[in-house]
């Protein structure tokens, strides 16, 4: 048996932070009129027991990225002043997609709210590597074999096909779900 959301986040070590707004149905009711949608049922609950929750994790994603097979969370925004509002507000595409939480480096993952990708969860690059030329990536001495395999795929014309504007966008997962049931303890390497 799966074991449920709370469950899950509690065994990765997320918590509420006391500074933290305590999330209610109100709120999220107000975070949907706000921006004119309805939200995937699940990350809809999840909003209203756990906005906010921070921790560390680490979520394999499902293709190859120009920055490793994983990307880690640390934060599940919330309904504070510079939280889920904001942070949604900055994404190009919004109501369609909205902020679900940061990386320790800054990327921002994102949940769809409109079909064909509903409840989607993807990583965005906010750095563009996708465009990267290969010369830019073997700056770095210690490039990780994941990269290397990356970009091998990309010299070769066998990276998946992506639609137009997914170009730095990384399937993590296929619903909001799925995306939590995935997350592993982080490990340093």
């Amino acid at each position: 048996m799966k074991a449920t959301l709370t469950t899950r986040l509690r065994e990765l070590g997320f918590a509420l932070p006391a500074e933290a707004v305590t999330p209610t149905l109100g709120l999220v009711r107000g975070y949907e009129e706000q921006f004119g949608l309805t939200l995937p049922k699940d990350y809809r609950t999840f909003l209203s027991k756990h906005a906010g929750v921070r921790g560390l994790a680490s979520c394999p994603l499902l293709e190859p990225t120009p920055f490793g097979n994983a990307e880690c969370i640390d934060y599940f925004f919330g309904f504070e002043p510079d939280g889920l509002a904001d942070a949604t507000e900055l994404i190009e595409g919004a109501p369609d997609v909205v902020a679900l939480g940061y990386t320790p480096l800054g990327r921002m993952f994102w949940l769809f709210c409109a079909e064909p990708y509903r409840g989607h969860v993807f990583v965005h690059d906010h750095y563009g590597r996708s465009a990267w030329p290969d010369d830019e990536f073997r700056k770095w001495p210690n490039l990780a074999p994941e990269i290397h395999h990356y970009l091998d795929l990309r010299r070769t014309g066998r990276l998946p096909p992506k639609p137009p504007g997914f170009e730095n966008l990384y399937l993590a997962a296929r619903s909001f779900t799925e995306f939590v049931e995935r997350l592993e303890p982080y490990r340093s390497e």
